[in-house]
């Protein structure tokens, strides 16, 4: 059908429906059938069908040229034009009918059949084709240029020549005429029309056919530069690579190739050759060209700093592969100008300097890689023997090391032409150069020489001779591991051990020698002692090697208990198996857990942080109700011992005191005791999902989660016979869980847990019990937690009413008359639960364990977790508060356990946190209120902390405003009531301070309660009044409005504003109500708030207080008018000023550096700050004043726009602050022997201003140091008036005083800043200064400076003492006369000018200058 369809299209003489067929076609099934249908055909419908297309294809082919015109698209022709015969004769395609047709058999040469015996058929043939051009030439002249006819076409092209698979391939002449004007038009066309001709050339190759060499030239260079784009991918490179042998045909060494040629050079830096076998097969092949061998090479050469580790493997591979397929002297070039080459440079690069030095080695890593062939060993260790062993002694330590790790690398050179006795000299050779490596002066060739020597081990152990062996672990352990001179040296010593249990040759010597570098686990370089606990690691893995032989668990506990968090981490995954072992019962794991906690309770604490993220989420709920289990029964136990006589008022006792107990609490503990002792004999993994669901289908669980608190009338209405069942069951439950057994004789005993030993080790569980016997934590497995027996237990739980109250009274006589004598009989040595600090330590375990998962509890999937926790905690809850309520360490854990439940279950929390917080002391400071303020914030009660903050508050500020000072002071002699609440301003300052700074407060404040912080930040506003009242007074205005709240206040204030940040987000009003967890009997309120009122822009407010500073703070920082106040405003009042002050620009700062700030409030900052600086004469706000010019200036940098730019000189810049602060330096030393600040500070300050101010720019960076020059010289001329002359004794910056100490030895000290200054200075020196005075001072300058020049070179210093002779050149000294007894007498300024020229006649000579 589709034949037949073919040929009706064909005969139908219609281009649409040519195309219309051609898109049925176009899946690859409907596609198969089409190849089918022209396969049979016979050759005169394959003619007559060609024919057809040939003629459309030559229509289209004119008007596709008419079109054009006089367009250049023929420049574009790379070939030589097609349309054209190669005897420059345009080819017209009627004529193409007058060829033979070639008929020929894929693979075989080209065969031209010329139908010998069917010369008439073939004339008759011709004349019909010829014929049917004609009939279509009037069809086809009233269309234009079709573009998608011309495409359909070749791809018909395409889909013949695939209908031909083994079979003979049928080239109709035209299709062959047409393939050739293709190839020849493919530069001409873009798009579409280009890439199906390059596919129809490029099948044309690949399918060898006849003329296929003709082609292929104008086409090779279309898919190369598709290789070259950015976007390219492997299979353009796939298909470059079909086509490589064309490359043969392409003459590379004519200058008419030279763009192509420039083309295949660019292919070895193009990354996309890398990516696949055919592009290194296609470099390999391009570098064994020889007019491209040498460009190819400088191109992988140039690509090596730039590329990647795997990419310079690559490259790598392909030289390797070019080597091995080369010949001759090919080869030869390839070895000395390439490998060799690359060889050199890999030992004379830089290792400091990129990229290069890694890629390099990493090269020659994988030529090494190959030595196991003995042809490639040999050519190694030709290449290195001129280059390696003289660099292995040379003086650079950068070249030695490069050496040491290429011949760590190669080991072991060898040379398949020596005898064997050259060989062992060769390998003592390399055993020498090693070991002596070992020890070399330099710390970076003894590093690369401990990294090669273990390498070299690790792989060639059995080779390596054993005194060799002995040589080098002396020096290792014994001199490098303990090397003082380089941590880095330390820490390969240990990974090169872990690198060595890897080998199982050498594991039985390290058995010995790992146990003598125990001492290494205390270095003091923390690499090293994560390096020891990875080696420990893996010595645990290995299995062979006790790691409690190398350091002991104590030992361990103890860095555990003090290291830094990245070494905690490591040391967790350590211990483990060993203190919580996965899959192990309940009991074992308790036993554990206290055996940790009597060994190091604050060691147990990180080791639960730690391992709780290697632990599931249901195995660690179960671990914590676990140790919630093991605390309540001990509670429980004690509690009744210590109050015998209460008996069964225990609950109702608890219930009349507030704390609700749930129904059903008996029938609870019936169903928990029942399940537990059910599955006494199965392993409790963890808290699996479907257990969880039980719970919470059970008709207990329904109760407690939906029935409301029982009333305590109801809970003393209980018959005796129920409390006394509920006794028993509680009693039985306690024995179970506590490790309680009992006697015949009625007593208990404890089999406790006496030390570290009786650990069982996690790890060896599994193990036979010989192996677990010679682990110190197997030993003394106990027998905790174990029950009676389970028919007694099914018994005794049984729900006969008569047969519980027999038991109930049989217990209560028992318990009678056993009152006087000892209830429990313990071990001499007492239960772990009896210590205290055990007993903290499992509530620090349950409260981190519930912290650091705290995250995954609140995830949906995880809330039944987190439902089952806050019900089993939040029963007990009231009873540890009781029962602990004179330890206050456990109170305040239990508190903050009690934070993660919800309001509801614990209601008289929420107001004992409030009470306590009124209640503190400031002295106290917010320690003691830490754990209040953060259960609070977690119930999302931060406003009532905030609310009482700003209560507290508005009494500090009332107390600073309220009535005059002599009237306070008479009211605090008066007679008054004593407040059990006394406002504590200051503390309230802290109670805000510790919500902003601790994390989750902070993010739960500011999205909850945006709108009190913003408020009470208004209400803090007020300060800035009680500051200036202050300010008024010589004294505190009161005990409570003190001077260090009025600071603490003005610094809250300002962190507030800095942090509330938000000036134009338009985000939904956040929640302002608690969280209602699990409580529906509490709607949720709203506060009503605009998302306006929200809205907070901190810059504006800072430029408010900056204003306010201005005019009133900064004033009172002038000398005079504190001198008239002085009867006034004491220092304690100066000190207040300068405290605000300071905490202002801080401020100011940080805002810059959040972004938070507007460039023209930057301009006022600086306004503001560079008055603040000229006005203040204390110097406290020079480094302050630079650290904040720092930011401004990088800010403006960023943010600045054009129209900005343009009106910087009228604004005050951070560049004119920086100068404002040398100017004052200047100032103040006049006044001043010493500076306020420490020198060093100031100057490290003034550093990384100028260096962060001028790399932007270098008019900046002059302007600057123009003004720096002008204040040395202007305060040196300063000092020579103050003196009447210089101290020619001065050898030192230093010596000339602070202010040109400080400034010079600023510049001094940094190469650029010393040529920058010097240039400033000399410019200075030949433009500015005209009097004799500053001429002296420069003078004295430069002789300084030659004598402590530091950074600046000789030739700055030559430049400036030519200027300086010009300018004394030009002075006429008017007693200049030989005989100076009838001179005149000499003046001052004249008597500087010739102590100048001195000293420049001085300075000529010492420099050299004529």
């Amino acid at each position: 059908m589709a034949k037949a369809e073919l040929l009706e299209v064909v005969e139908e003489n219609q281009p649409e429906h040519f195309l219309s067929y051609l898109s049925k076609y176009n899946k690859k099934r409907k596609l198969t059938e089409l190849e089918e249908a022209l396969c049979e055909l016979n050759r005169s419908q394959v003619e007559q069908v060609w024919a057809r297309l040939h003629s459309w294809f030559d229509h289209q082919l004119n008007q596709l040229v008419a079109e054009d015109g006089s367009q250049t698209k023929e420049q574009n022709l790379t070939g030589p034009e097609i349309p054209f015969s190669d005897k420059g004769e345009m080819v017209t395609l009627k004529t193409a009918a007058e060829k033979p047709a070639i008929h020929r058999k894929e693979g075989d040469a080209p065969v031209i059949d010329q139908m010998q015996g069917e010369e008439e058929q073939q004339i008759i043939e011709g004349q019909e084709n010829r014929h049917l051009q004609n009939e279509n030439s009037h069809n086809l002249n009233m269309r234009g240029y079709d573009e998608k006819l011309l495409v359909g076409i070749v791809d018909f092209a395409c889909i013949y020549l695939n209908s031909f698979k083994d079979e003979d391939i049928y080239i109709p002449n035209m299709l062959l005429e047409m393939a050739e004007v293709l190839h020849g038009m493919v530069n001409a066309v873009e798009g579409v029309v280009q890439s199906s001709v390059v596919q129809l050339c490029e099948k044309w190759w690949t399918r060898q056919l006849d003329q296929h060499e003709h082609l292929i030239s104008n086409v090779l260079p279309i898919l190369l530069q598709v290789t070259l784009r950015t976007n390219a991918q492997k299979k353009d490179v796939v298909r470059l690579w079909s086509v490589h042998e064309a490359v043969e045909l392409m003459p590379l060494s004519s200058p008419e190739c030279e763009a192509f040629t420039g083309q295949l050079v660019l292919c070895a830096g193009a990354t996309v050759f890398l990516s696949c076998d055919e592009g290194i097969k296609w470099l390999a092949g391009l570098l064994l060209q020889p007019s491209l061998f040498s460009r190819i090479h400088k191109g992988v050469k140039a690509a090596l700093p730039t590329c990647t580790k795997l990419q310079s493997a690559k490259y790598a591979e392909m030289y390797f592969r070019a080597w091995k397929i080369s010949q001759g002297q090919m080869r030869k070039n390839i070895e000395e100008n390439c490998i060799q080459d690359m060889m050199y440079a890999g030992i004379h690069v830089d290792p400091l300097a990129g990229r290069l030095s890694m890629n390099l080695h990493h090269f020659l890593h994988q030529i090494h890689r190959q030595k196991r062939h003995h042809t490639v060993s040999s050519m190694i260790y030709t290449l290195y023997q001129p280059i390696l062993w003289r660099s292995l002694k040379v003086a650079n330590g950068l070249v030695r090391m490069n050496a040491t790790g290429l011949l760590c690398d190669a080991f072991p050179l060898s040379d398949a032409t020596l005898t064997q006795e050259e060989r062992g000299d060769l390998m003592e050779r390399q055993y020498q150069a090693i070991t002596v490596l070992l020890t070399d002066p330099c710390h970076l060739v003894r590093i690369t020489a401990i990294k090669g020597v273990f390498s070299i081990l690790s792989s060639y152990w059995l080779l390596v001779p054993s005194h060799i062996i002995k040589t080098i672990f002396q020096k290792l352990l014994s001199e490098l591991v303990y090397d003082a001179s380089s941590s880095e040296v330390r820490t390969q010593v240990v990974k090169g051990l872990t690198s060595l249990l890897d080998s199982r040759d050498a594991v039985p010597f390290l058995t010995d020698v790992l146990p003598r570098v125990g001492e290494v686990f205390d270095d003091p370089g923390v690499n090293v002692r994560v390096a020891f606990v990875r080696m420990l690691l893996k010595v645990k893995a290995s299995k062979v090697i006790r790691y409690w032989d190398i350091v002991r668990i104590e030992h361990l506990l103890h860095r555990l208990e003090e290291d830094k968090p990245v070494v905690c981490k490591l040391l967790t995954q350590l211990l483990l198996s060993s203190f919580h072992p996965s899959g192990t019962e309940d009991q074992e794991l308790v036993q554990r857990c206290l055996a940790l906690l009597e060994e190091n309770r604050a060691a147990s604490r990180r080791f639960y942080q730690y391992a709780s993220r290697r632990l599931d989420l249901p195995s660690t709920v179960h671990f914590m109700l676990l140790l919630w289990r093991c605390l309540t029964n001990h509670v429980k136990m004690h509690h009744d011992i210590n109050a015998p006589n209460q008996g069964s008022k225990f609950l109702p006792d608890i219930v009349t005191k507030g704390h609700c107990i749930r129904r059903k609490f008996a029938l609870e503990m019936q169903l928990t005791v029942r399940n537990d002792l059910a599955s006494k004999d199965m392993s409790c993994h963890g808290l699996s999902d479907d257990k969880i669901q039980g719970e919470s289908d059970s008709p207990i669980d329904d109760d407690v989660e939906n029935s409301d608190y029982v009333a305590p009338e109801e809970e003393l209405s209980r018959s005796d016979e129920e409390l006394e069942t509920l006794n028993l069951l509680d009693n039985q439950m306690s024995n179970w869980l506590y490790g309680y057994h009992p006697l015949e004789n009625g007593c208990l005993t404890w089999h406790s847990v006496k030390s570290r030993e009786d650990i069982p080790n996690g790890e060896n569980s599994s193990g036979n019990r010989d192996d677990q016997a010679k682990d110190p934590g197997t030993t003394g497995r106990c027998s905790y937690g174990s029950a009676p027996s389970l028919p007694r237990d099914k018994e005794n739980l049984g729900t006969d009413t008569e047969g519980s109250d027999e038991r109930s009274h049989t217990e209560s006589e028992s318990n009678d008359s056993n009152d006087d004598d000892d209830i429990i009989n313990e071990d001499e040595e007492g239960t772990p639960l009896d210590n205290p600090d055990v007993i903290g330590g499992l509530l620090d375990t349950v409260v981190i364990l519930w912290t650091t998962n705290a995250h995954r509890l609140a995830l949906p999937q995880n809330l039944k977790f987190l439902h089952a926790l806050r019900i089993k905690v939040a029963k007990n809850m009231p009873l540890f508060f009781k029962f602990f309520k004179d330890d206050d360490e456990v109170s305040q854990t239990l508190l903050y356990l009690s934070s993660f439940l919800p309001r509801r279950l614990v209601p008289t929390l929420v107001g004992h946190c409030l009470s306590r917080l009124r209640t503190s002391q400031a002295e106290q400071g917010t320690e003691n209120c830490a754990t209040y303020i953060n259960a609070l914030c977690n119930w999302n009660r931060a406003d009532d902390v905030l609310e009482l903050a700003s209560d507290w508050l508005d009494e500090g500020f009332k107390q600073g405003t309220s009535t005059a000072a002599k009237e306070r002071r008479k009211s605090l002699r008066g007679v008054r009531f004593h407040e059990v609440s006394t406002p504590q301003p200051l503390l309230a300052l802290r109670l805000v301070q510790h919500i902003l700074q601790h994390p989750l407060n902070k993010l739960s404040a500011l999205e909850k309660y945006r709108h009190l912080l913003i408020d009470t930040t208004r209400n803090m506003a007020r300060v800035k009044d009680i500051i200036a009242e202050r300010l008024s007074h010589s004294e505190e205005l009161s005990t409570m409005c003190s001077d260090v709240f009025l600071c603490e206040c003005w610094g809250q204030y300002l962190s507030l504003v800095a942090v509330l940040h938000n000036p134009t987000a338009k985000q939904h009003s956040p929640s302002q109500q608690s969280e209602k967890e699990d409580d529906k009997d509490e709607e949720e309120e709203s506060d009503g708030e605009h998302p306006d009122d929200l809205l907070f822009d901190s810059s504006a407010c800072i430029c408010e207080c900056w204003d306010w500073a201005t005019s009133t703070l900064v004033p009172k920082l002038d000398d005079d008018v504190g001198r008239k106040r002085k009867d006034h405003a004491g220092g304690e009042g100066q000190a207040v000023t300068i405290d605000v002050l300071g905490r202002l620009i801080t401020t100011s700062t940080h805002i810059i550096m959040a972004g938070a700030a507007t460039t023209q409030a930057v301009h006022n900052m600086c306004s503001a700050i560079d008055m603040l600086i000229k006005t203040d004469v204390s110097g406290s706000f020079w480094q302050k004043g630079l650290g904040f010019a720092m930011e401004a200036h990088k800010f403006l940098e960023v943010y600045k726009s054009n129209s900005e730019l343009q009106e910087t000189h009228q604004h005050i810049s951070p560049m004119d602050v920086v100068n404002s602060v040398v100017s004052a330096i200047s100032e103040y030393a006049k006044h001043h022997s010493t500076l306020p600040q420490d020198k060093e500070i100031v100057n490290n300050s003034f550093v990384r201003a100028l260096a962060i101010l001028g790399q932007d720019s270098r008019q900046s960076q002059d302007q600057m140091m123009t003004h720096i020059a002008s204040t040395v010289i202007s305060h040196l001329s300063w000092v020579i008036d103050k003196n009447h002359g210089v101290d020619l004794g001065v050898k030192k910056v230093c010596g000339l005083g602070e202010c040109v100490g400080l400034l010079v030895g600023v510049c001094q000290g940094r190469a650029k800043l010393s040529a920058a200054f010097m240039e400033a200075l000399t410019d200075l020196i030949s433009t500015v200064i005209l009097d004799s005075t500053s001429l002296l001072a420069g003078s004295y300058l430069i002789k300084v400076l030659v004598l402590d020049s530091g950074k600046i070179s000789r030739y700055s210093l030559k430049q400036a003492v030519l200027a300086i002779d010009s300018i004394i050149n030009r002075i006429i000294l008017h007693n200049s006369t030989d005989d100076i007894s009838n001179a005149a007498p000499i003046g001052i300024y004249e008597q500087y000018a010739l102590s100048a020229k001195k000293i420049l006649q001085d300075l000529k000579s010492s420099l050299g200058v004529v």
